[in-house]
């Protein structure tokens, strides 16, 4: 029975983690839908560059007491997907470590076209 209890522990702070890990990424995607991106306008204004966005190193919003914080990297990455009509491919990974497992990843992508 503890050892149950004990693996129902680990796994729900894993979970959190991994859940924190998703806040990360949603957020950093939050801040490339509200980069400018203009093509009515002369000269065009386009702020949607993965040079606007360099790797960041956040900390996870964890619910645990303790003074060590958990840090992770988010990486944005952006693809030109069509110029006619025009869109693009925002995707942020953030890598975050989990006790002595090793490097995880959490994805989001998302579309994104000019002049919204």
């Amino acid at each position: 029975m503890v050892s149950s209890y004990v693996l129902s522990a680990r796994s729900a702070d894993w979970i959190a983690h991994s859940a924190a890990a998703d806040l990360c990424a949603q957020t950093r995607l939050e801040q490339t839908r509200v980069a400018k991106w203009d093509t009515q306008t002369s000269p065009t204004v386009d702020e949607l560059v993965s040079n606007n966005f360099p790797a960041e190193v956040v900390a996870l919003s964890l619910p645990l007491p303790g003074p060590n914080p958990v840090y992770a990297t988010n990486l944005t990455t952006i693809t030109v997907v069509s110029d006619n009509p025009p869109l693009k491919m925002v995707r942020v990974d953030c890598v975050w470590p989990y006790q002595n497992r090793g490097l995880f990843t959490n994805s989001s992508v998302t579309y994104r076209g000019a002049d919204q």
